[in-house]
């Protein structure tokens, strides 16, 4: 059974999905209603907190397997848990998907939205040397 994963952070990146699911993984642009992305405090990747009349453009991945959901489940850690929400595809078709939520007590830096042009431009060379020393 495959599943249906809708990233809105370091695994919009092509190369940070491929290194984690283990195969390049086929996309489309989507979004998510009445959420808002930030950074966790003090951390460099995101998290959404609820916020009404707001969207998240991200992306929708399809063809996940079990065994890539598990590795995505690894990567994104014990400070996420997954549910399903309702996202809207590009073509304007909405459609059940898995989201990676920040468990309760996770804070947000609130004051400002997360970017993955800035996350790349900062941060991405760091994680990739990070994880090619820890495999």
């Amino acid at each position: 059974m495959n599943n249906r994963l809708f990233f809105y952070g370091t695994l919009m990146d092509g190369d940070v999905r491929r290194a984690i699911a283990g195969r390049p993984v086929a996309v489309a642009t989507a979004s998510l209603q009445g959420y808002r992305r930030v950074p966790v405090a003090g951390r460099t990747y995101p998290m959404l907190v609820p916020c009404q009349g707001q969207r998240v453009e991200g992306l929708l991945a399809e063809d996940i397997d079990t065994r890539e959901l598990n590795r995505l489940i690894r990567y994104e850690g014990p400070e996420y848990r997954i549910r399903t929400l309702m996202v809207q595809r590009h073509d304007g078709k909405e459609l059940p998907a898995l989201v990676f939520l920040a468990r309760p007590g996770i804070a947000g830096a609130c004051h400002q939205d997360w970017e993955l042009a800035v996350w790349q431009r900062c941060h991405k060379r760091l994680f990739f040397s990070r994880k090619l020393a820890t495999g």
